[in-house]
């Protein structure tokens, strides 16, 4: 039983913050806020929240995670045998198709050169920087102490990239210390999955850490030589800029691709990297993975979990975009973060037609072309307006998902006026906030489910934290994380000397609030209804 002092000096008795009360429930919770939203005005960003604020809702209840890991497989392994197509296609790509304004060889050609332009030379080995995650690994799983067990004990790596791995960690700035480790080869990845949501996984693929090491630093490489084509991966914020100026004039279409890195082929891959980039990539990645305990070779190139992944599906859609453009005589912008996409709406059916003949998958319920409506990472506009919808991802177990849902819900319906416009919403709100103690409100911030934002002046009091510990380092020979070879290349990684990490242990405690800054909404005014 939690107990803690607050700022009067008396103790809260009998509170838990990891337990909603018996007055609380969390299918009655759902089912009221269905019933408000359906009584709010029939706006486009009621609507847009009614079809999609419960797209990402997982529930053990109604499908299992052995359904959902089968199901994702299942997907997984069509989307391959499509990726064998479309391998022979590109295969046999000189017998040149003709799309009508220009043929298969002339794009090919015009994206091969605008690709090499923008790459430059391929970086060597030594030359690539060492960034350690926290991610897993076909031999490490994730979590606080992954960092230090990727470069620790006996490291997985693939043959075709031990030769680069020796080669990289005998470079200069580590000296001998990554040579200290044993190396195990693994020529095969782990395949897994994630959940998602109610019906389906998501499909992700583990790499020995050697390459995923290498694959990092290669993936940094790229990021940094987009850049120099207006291309960058540090910001989402250009592509949901763009997507709200394409809601209002139309001039600008987004585009997303189902299962985009899955269906980025071998073929697709060998045909427009050069030579030298190619080896690279080839030499670090891995050939196959494990499915129902059968090596499946891959007719992918790479997977969700590779380190480059995400920056050469960038690449490749930004050059198609670009190459699509200039055959088509159409100027504009065009902005590209992984497989969302942003070009001229002149240009957008070419575009998502050859995107089709190169084996891509348009997601036609999040591309739009016509109209006045966008979409680009996780905003939502429609002629000018942000009707971004909230998300509710699973059961409400705790203050902290109660809290956070409340000023979710808050922020999406009193965004652009500081009070609630939908009167169904504010007495919805008004009564499940009533479940939160008085001590946990008076937040200023809507992403915080911390503290409750209700329309109050700011003040001191309590918020829910993790609880979390500290988890120290230590050798299999009992040296501390300082002593150890490990620790001397995650203090070159991350700039600075770690000798332990914060592991949270999945529950919540009451801290101190200390609000800074203004409230987003006028006090009072949150309470009234148009």
């Amino acid at each position: 039983m939690t107990k803690t002092t607050n700022r009067g000096g008396r103790r809260r008795s009998g509170f838990n913050p990891n337990v909603l009360p018996d007055t609380f429930s969390s299918k009655r919770f759902l089912a009221h806020l269905k019933k408000a939203l359906q009584l709010c005005e029939p706006t486009i960003k009621t609507q847009v929240c009614l079809d999609m604020y419960l797209s990402k809702y997982v529930d053990e209840q109604v499908v299992s995670a052995d359904q959902r890991e089968r199901a994702a497989i299942l997907k997984w392994q069509s989307v391959e045998r499509l990726n064998a197509r479309t391998n022979a296609r590109l295969y046999l790509s000189q017998i040149d198709t003709d799309f009508g304004w220009v043929t298969s060889d002339r794009i090919l050609s015009y994206m091969r050169s605008l690709i090499k332009r923008t790459l430059g030379k391929a970086p060597s080995p030594d030359e690539l920087r060492l960034s350690v995650t926290s991610g897993a690994t076909t031999r490490v799983y994730k979590g606080p102490k992954a960092r230090y067990q990727k470069v620790s004990g006996s490291m997985h790596c693939s043959s075709s990239a031990l030769p680069l791995w020796l080669t990289f960690a005998s470079g200069t700035l580590f000296g001998n210390r990554l040579q200290q480790t044993d190396v195990t080869v693994v020529d095969s990845s782990v395949l897994l999955t994630v959940p998602k949501k109610t019906e389906i996984n998501r499909v992700i693929a583990t790499e020995p850490e050697c390459n995923a090491l290498l694959q990092r630093g290669i993936g940094l490489v790229i990021r940094k030589r987009l850049l120099r084509v207006g291309q960058d991966l540090r910001d989402q914020t250009r592509n949901q800029d763009l997507a709200y100026v394409g809601s209002q004039r139309g001039s600008l279409a987004t585009i997303d691709f189902s299962s985009a890195s899955d269906t980025l082929t071998t073929q697709l891959v060998t045909l427009l990297i050069p030579h030298d980039w190619w080896y690279l990539l080839s030499a670090t990645r891995v050939s196959g993975t494990i499915v129902d305990g059968t090596h499946h070779d891959f007719e992918l190139w790479s997977s969700m979990g590779n380190g480059y992944t995400f920056e050469l599906e960038t690449l490749i859609f930004w050059a198609l975009a670009s190459a699509v453009c200039y055959f088509s005589g159409v100027k504009g912008k065009i902005s590209v973060y992984g497989d969302d996409v942003i070009l001229p709406t002149k240009a957008a059916k070419r575009y998502i037609r050859i995107a089709n003949w190169f084996g891509f998958k348009p997601n036609r319920e999040k591309s739009f072309v016509d109209g006045y409506y966008r979409e680009s990472c996780g905003k939502h506009f429609s002629h000018g307006y942000d009707v971004t919808p909230f998300f509710i991802r699973g059961e409400l177990r705790d203050y902290g998902d109660l809290i956070g849902v409340l000023n979710q819900i808050l922020e999406w319906n009193c965004r652009g006026y500081g009070f609630f416009v939908d009167e169904p919403i504010f007495q919805f709100w008004k009564y499940w906030s009533s479940h939160v103690p008085s001590f946990l409100k008076g937040g200023t911030d809507p992403m915080d489910p911390g503290v409750l934002v209700d329309g109050s002046l700011p003040r001191k009091g309590q918020r829910l934290v993790s609880v979390t510990r500290d988890v120290w380092y230590v050798s299999a020979d009992g040296n501390g994380f300082d002593d150890h070879p490990a620790g001397y290349l995650l203090a070159v990684a991350t700039g600075g000397c770690y000798s332990t990490a914060t592991e949270d242990k999945g529950r919540l405690k009451l801290g101190a609030h200390r609000p800074f800054g203004t409230v987003g909404y006028t006090p009072g005014l949150i309470f009234e209804s148009e």
